[in-house]
């Protein structure tokens, strides 16, 4: 767990966790080093479509419906321009294709209270790559404060009140 690589050496698991967890890593260990350029592209590939079909899954499952018309909306989240500009650094994309997930675990503990996709989508997150994971975890006390307020009946009544108050 120890390499000599760099300077007096480190740790090699802060390099694991940040290149090699992703369970696309695997694709490497099939082809052959003069092969390396294609199995990248098709590790990117890869990622775009989890992350495409992520999106859709996520807009369904919100929705309560399964529209045709969420795909074109999976298509333009997995392109957009974080994919894009960051589709060199590929170990960033894991939470990218995970990160629809993260807000319907959110969501499920809110309506449902069943934390199971949320703690599975966390914990996929925080294996792949830990940069990208605090980010995740971040955008998911905000995305819960806003989801939390924004859901029950007493914001209802606020802006009731409100009203009620403008009106006197």
């Amino acid at each position: 767990v120890y390499s000599w690589t760099s300077g007096a050496g480190s740790s090699f698991l802060g390099n694991l966790f940040n290149y090699c967890c992703s369970p696309f890593a695997l694709i490497l260990l099939f082809v052959g080093h003069k092969n390396m350029p294609e199995a990248i592209a098709l590790m990117i590939l890869l990622k775009a479509v989890t992350s495409s079909v992520s999106f859709t899954y996520y807009i369904n499952k919100t929705n309560r419906c399964v529209n045709r018309l969420s795909i074109p909306f999976g298509l333009m989240y997995a392109f957009c321009s974080y994919f894009v500009a960051y589709s060199w650094n590929i170990m960033w994309l894991d939470a990218m294709a995970i990160f629809p997930l993260v807000m319907l675990g959110i969501e499920n503990i809110i309506q449902k209270k069943k934390p199971a996709l949320y703690i599975f989508a966390m914990t996929y997150t925080m294996i792949t790559n830990y940069y990208m994971a605090y980010m995740v975890c971040i955008l998911s006390v905000i995305y819960f404060v806003y989801y939390f307020f924004g859901r029950y009946e007493f914001a209802a009544k606020l802006s009731n009140k409100v009203k009620t108050d403008r009106e006197a």
